[in-house]
């Protein structure tokens, strides 16, 4: 969807520098939003950055997908 029009460059240069993630929540927000609650781990060892999220989801080739991450309010 979405995301992947953004392409591949794009993705790897985000995720490669993270090496793990923490997923401490995830709450349905509607049928196609869901809030994430996520700590970033990041490769160079620059602090752990813990965030908020809103997914979109859309359904593509009959698989649930993220269609788009926006910053949501950190509770």
């Amino acid at each position: 969807p979405n995301l992947q029009r953004r392409g591949l460059s794009d993705y790897e240069a985000h995720w490669g520098r993270i090496s793990a993630v923490d997923v401490h929540s995830a709450t349905a927000t509607s049928a196609k939003t869901v809030r994430v609650r996520i700590t970033l781990h990041y490769r160079d060892g620059r602090p752990d950055s813990t965030e908020t999220h809103v997914l979109g989801l859309a359904v593509q080739d009959g698989e649930l997908r993220i269609d788009s991450d926006a910053p949501g309010k950190n509770r």
